[in-house]
Order: C-alpha cells, then structure tokens, then sequence
C-alpha cells in the first residue's frame, strides 16, 4: 500500500495504517493550525483533540515513512523541550477551542503487550519537523512490556533523532539494556576491551581502527529510546 501527498489539518491523529507493508511519501501533517476547531451543534469539548502525528503498531506491520513533514505537533511542555523550547511550539490545552491531548507527540510507540511484539518493522528517512513539541510516546512506559522493550527503528539519515547519521532507535527501557546495550553495558564494550587490548600488542593500526570505532549512543528521555549511530560519525 502506498499513501503520497497526503495531507491532514488539525487532526486528532494525522494518519494511521493498520497495513503489512506501507510506504507513506510527501506526508504534510499539521496538527494544529491555530484556527478553533469546529465541532457539531450541541457538542461539548470535553478533552482535546489528540493533536498527534503518527504512532507505529505493535505486530504485523512494515511501515515506511520518506519526504514527510509534521507542524505544530505535540504537546508543549517543559517536559519535553529536548529537540524544541521555543514559546509557540507543538500546541497545548489552555484554550479548548484549539487545544490539544497533554499525552499527544509526533510519534508514539503501542507498548502496551507481552503478547503482540515489533520486529524490525519500520523505517524513516528525510524527516521535517516544524514547530514541533514533544516528538516521542510510548503508550505505556510504567510497565515494562515485551513490546515495549523490542521496539525498533531504523532512521536512516538521522533526521528523526538529530543525530544525521544513520540510526537505529531502540526502546530505553531499564530491561531492554541486555538487548539493546550497545554501550559501556553491553557487547560492544567487551568486544571494545578486547581489541583495545590486542592493539596494544600489535601493529595492526587499521584494524585497531576500526574495531574501536563502536556505535555512539545517546539517551533519549521522552519515550524512552536509545539512538545507536551506525557510523558513529559527529553529533
């Protein structure tokens, strides 16, 4: 299945596909326009319109999202100001006429089985954010499901995680250390160690090289995640 030019305005969720294999190209989503939001005669806003851009399933689906643009997306909050703290970003709930969901973000996770579970199912690539607030949620982060510990991401060109370089992002959950712990708590460091130790015996100046240049990883609060870069090129 594939979605291109598709765009949504002051939208709950901006688009949504229960699909086994989806390409979604040229994606315009604005969550919020700053235009109250009309409802039906005698209806009562009794909680914001979520506000929020895509959320990734949780079995059975390969999604692809390329060229895509998400505006005004995302609860503001200082919370979740990492990647934006600028006064206007993403939306919020003081004016019900315009607001939107406290828990709305440009991309959420379903965490919520032990049963259901990702596999290697989504990719990114040429991600614009504007105006954006918080940009990640998992729908469940107190429980630590098996869902919530295999999720996965490849970002192809670091735009999704700021990085600009390619990047795996993976749950940060405590428990999914021992899967994705590419860092001083998991294989690499030992595989680093060794070969650390090796070159301190040989000469083999390009393979020390390349064995200690390991994946950079870096913390990501929100969700949260742990963006491992592919080629641990600069931040």
């Amino acid at each position: 299945m594939e979605v291109i030019g598709f765009e949504s305005h002051d939208n709950s969720l901006a688009i949504e596909a229960l699909s086994s294999g989806l390409w979604i190209n040229h994606l315009l989503a604005v969550c919020r326009t700053g235009k109250s939001l009309g409802l039906p005669e005698g209806a009562t806003n009794n909680r914001p319109l979520e506000g929020s851009g895509f959320f990734w399933y949780d079995t059975g689906q390969e999604h692809i999202i390329t060229q895509s643009t998400f505006r005004n997306c995302g609860f503001r909050s200082d919370n979740y100001n990492q990647y934006n703290s600028s006064a206007t970003r993403g939306c919020d709930d003081s004016d019900m006429s315009k607001a939107c969901y406290s828990e709305s973000s440009m991309f959420g996770f379903l965490t919520h089985s032990d049963e259901f579970t990702p596999k290697i199912m989504q990719g990114t690539r040429d991600i614009t954010f504007d105006n954006c607030g918080r940009r990640f949620k998992f729908t469940i982060n107190k429980l630590e499901t098996v869902s919530g510990q295999g999720q996965n991401w490849l970002d192809m060109d670091g735009s999704v995680s700021g990085l600009n370089d390619p990047t795996i992002i993976a749950s940060g959950l405590e428990l999914a250390k021992d899967w994705w712990g590419v860092d001083n708590q998991g294989l690499y460091w030992i595989m680093y160690n060794f070969y650390a130790l090796l070159c301190l015996r040989i000469a083999f100046i390009l393979m020390c090289a390349l064995y200690l240049a390991l994946p950079t990883v870096v913390y990501e609060p929100q969700a949260p995640l742990g963006f491992i870069k592919k080629k641990n090129g600069p931040i």
